[in-house]
C-alpha cells in the first residue's frame, strides 16, 4: 500500500474511533464504551431481532441507550447490562412484566 494511501487510512480509522467514543461521551457514557449493532444487542438479550425491534420502544424507556452511528442504531453494552441486573433484582421482565413464577 502506498504510504499516501495508508496515512489516508489511518486518518479515516483515527476519526472514526474519535466520532464513537464523542458518540459514547454524549449518551452518558465513558470513553471506550462498547457500543452494539442491533443483531448484537438482542443476541445479549437473548431474543431475535425482530423481537428486539418490536420491544425497543419499552426497552429505552426502562434505561437501554440508543444512539444513532451514521445510519445505523448503536446500544451501549453498559445499558444492556444495567437492565438485566435490573430485571434480576426486581424479579421483572425485560419489559418491565412481573417474571413469571
Amino acid at each position: 500500500m502506498p504510504q499516501a494511501s495508508a496515512q489516508h487510512s489511518a486518518l479515516q480509522l483515527g476519526t472514526l474511533r474519535a466520532f464513537l467514543e464523542d458518540a459514547a461521551l454524549a449518551a452518558g457514557g465513558e470513553t471506550g464504551e462498547r457500543l452494539l449493532s442491533v443483531e448484537e444487542a438482542a443476541a445479549r438479550l437473548g431474543m431475535s431481532r425482530r423481537t428486539f425491534e418490536r420491544a425497543c420502544v419499552r426497552l429505552r424507556a426502562r434505561g437501554l441507550e440508543q444512539l444513532q452511528v451514521g445510519p445505523q442504531r448503536k446500544y451501549t453494552a453498559s445499558s444492556i447490562s444495567a437492565l438485566i441486573r435490573r430485571c434480576v433484582e426486581r424479579a421483572e421482565t425485560l419489559t418491565g412484566e412481573p417474571a413469571p413464577e
